[in-house]
């Protein structure tokens, strides 16, 4: 398996966002999303300056995230306006996280490639944390995995979490090492 940094208009971006389409468009998640010619993007893609972790096995998309910096529009602000919003170059917003897999072991070991990438993408930028919004099953797991996740608010079902990144990368590298 292979985790690339991409931004920008790339054919794996395109596969990543037919991706997403999948999981998240109506015929997985059946989020209120955009999904045009088989791609999921939101204005965030378009607007902002997102990066994103792109996982792949044999050339085929099994998980992506996106990352976005807090100094600019994020999708906490332009869809959850319940939650105080957060701006600070130390902060990302990570969203559209997705893993697709045969087992949930594919798909741990997916995520935890797809941290480490972020991990160190973070320490070059000066990034202590990553932010974002999540259900309450998604910190559930998180937790699971023994990964430090702090809840800033909630509302309705959802959690505005922060994840303090050198803790996080350090867990990772300790799981990953574990499933090598």
């Amino acid at each position: 398996m292979k985790v690339k940094v991409l931004n920008g208009d790339k054919p794996l971006v395109h596969a990543m966002m037919r991706q997403r389409a999948r999981l998240f468009g109506p015929d997985g998640l059946n989020w209120d999303v955009n999904v045009v010619d088989g791609e999921e993007r939101d204005l965030l893609d378009h607007t902002a300056s997102p990066v994103y972790i792109v996982a792949t096995n044999n050339d085929n998309v099994v998980g992506s995230l996106r990352l976005l910096p807090t100094t600019g529009p994020t999708l906490l602000d332009s869809s959850f306006q319940e939650f105080e919003s957060v701006e600070s170059p130390e902060i990302w917003e990570m969203s559209r996280l997705c893993t697709e897999g045969t087992d949930s072991i594919t798909r741990v070991f997916i995520l935890l490639q797809m941290f480490d990438k972020v991990g160190y993408i973070a320490k070059k930028a000066e990034v202590t944390s990553i932010i974002g919004v999540v259900a309450p099953n998604t910190l559930s797991f998180l937790r699971r995995l023994g990964l430090p996740v702090n809840i800033l608010s909630d509302h309705d079902s959802l959690l505005l979490i922060s994840m303090p990144l050198n803790d996080t990368h350090d867990k990772v590298v300790e799981l990953l090492d574990r499933l090598i």
